[in-house]
């Protein structure tokens, strides 16, 4: 018969240091005695503050139509005829803003204009005497 052969010993192990504590005691059970996965956590209050870098005066600025009447008043899309910019040849339609268009007419000099500003940005697009 063969003989057995001997199995080496698994190296013995020092006592392994317990696992550390958690930061946070687990929150409670609710009251039924169950756990409720889909509850929302509690939410935490955010004590952020902004201050800014520099203090700025407040300005006032006139758009210059305060002195001016407004006879007509539409919204529209306004469009250019351009070329494109890689083949001078082709012309296209490009659109230059939407927003509303209106005649003002200045109250001494009876001067009547077309003025056109874009919605959201209020940059004027078309200013016409």
């Amino acid at each position: 018969m063969a003989e057995a052969s001997p199995q080496p010993e698994p190296p013995k192990q020092e006592a392994e240091a317990p696992a550390p504590a958690p930061a946070e005691a687990p929150a409670p059970a609710p009251a039924g005695g169950e756990e409720d996965d889909n509850a929302p956590a509690p939410e935490e209050e955010a004590n952020v503050e902004f201050t800014p870098l520099v203090k700025l005066d407040e300005v006032k600025t006139t758009t210059g139509e305060d002195e001016e009447e407004v006879l007509f008043k539409m919204r529209a899309k306004l469009f250019r005829w351009e070329s494109d910019s890689w083949e001078k040849e082709v012309k296209l339609w490009k659109e230059r803003g939407t927003g509303d268009v209106r005649f003002l007419q200045h109250k001494e000099t009876k001067k009547v204009r077309l003025l056109m500003r874009r919605e959201k940005t209020m940059k004027i697009c078309a200013n016409f005497f």
